[in-house]
């Protein structure tokens, strides 16, 4: 590697020990919730960006890798791009959970979204969650056909938006004393939303403790929560309402999302022809 190559590598990998103390930060003290999470991964794409911007970007991603290995022992595939390196790097999260953020700095990147944009993306997308679900969702999205629900991505997305509707309306309303609060985000710091353990108490529930929770536990509570909402053989006026709306705001997010797919790939074909 050349003296320029150095420079950079080691700009890049100062910037990325940086920002991995960042992330200790937040998930250690959780003062500044989801919205933090999310302001870091706007700076892990800033940083993606400058490997994507320097001319020697092969060698710098490569020596990257190197540092991820020797520092943490993580492996990652040839293919990797710089976000999916750097949040390893940066978070050294599990597999899964590096994939979901990268895949947020990329679906994001693909979009034309600005890196000092990421927090306001991520939350009118609906988090990180709902990005990767749009992601692996099939391209034939009628909610009326029940072979769509035959997959547990669909039932979870579906489920999420019924939930994000409810929301507008919730059952109760409380907070969690601050001198809990960072235990409490840190057990559920992978889920989009929080599992508190309730003790019914007469006609109170007492809240006790939260569940620990990742992205796949968190898949298999909102698909039996959904299986169980089907299930109903009653339901009221208002909940009937609540799932249409869902189902409706579902569609549209779809129908955005490959609308979008399609400029990109159109996008795509005319660099393409251009070169």
């Amino acid at each position: 590697m050349n003296k320029s190559n150095q420079l950079v590598l080691g700009s890049i990998v100062a910037q990325a020990d940086e920002l991995a103390i960042r992330h200790q930060e937040v998930m250690k003290y959780i003062n500044i919730g989801r919205t933090g999470m999310y302001e870091l991964l706007g700076k892990i794409f800033f940083l993606s960006e400058q490997i994507d911007a320097d001319p020697n970007k092969g060698d710098v991603l490569e020596n990257l890798k190197l540092e991820l290995f020797n520092k943490y022992a993580i492996k990652t595939q040839k293919n990797s791009s710089p976000a999916t390196v750097l949040v390893k790097y940066i978070t050294q999260a599990d597999r899964k959970t590096a994939h979901v953020y990268a895949r947020a700095i990329d679906t994001a990147k693909a979009e034309g979204v600005k890196p000092e944009n990421m927090v306001t993306y991520l939350e009118q997308k609906g988090g990180v969650e709902k990005i990767r679900q749009l992601g692996v969702v099939q391209k034939k999205d009628d909610l009326e056909d029940k072979n769509w629900l035959q997959r547990l991505e669909n039932r979870v997305m579906f489920m999420s938006e019924i939930l994000e509707v409810a929301a507008e309306e919730p059952l109760a309303v409380f907070e969690i004393d601050r001198k809990y609060e960072s235990r409490f985000i840190d057990q559920a710091r992978y889920g989009e939303y929080r599992y508190v353990v309730c003790k019914p108490d007469g006609n109170k529930y007492l809240a006790i403790d939260m569940l620990p929770m990742d992205y796949e536990f968190e898949k298999l509570l909102l698909d039996r929560l959904f299986k169980y909402t089907s299930s109903l053989s009653f339901l009221t006026k208002e909940e009937k309402e609540k799932i249409e709306k869902a189902k409706l705001n579902l569609k549209k997010n779809l129908e955005k999302y490959w609308l979008r797919v399609a400029e990109i790939d159109a996008e795509k074909e005319k660099i393409k022809e251009a070169a």
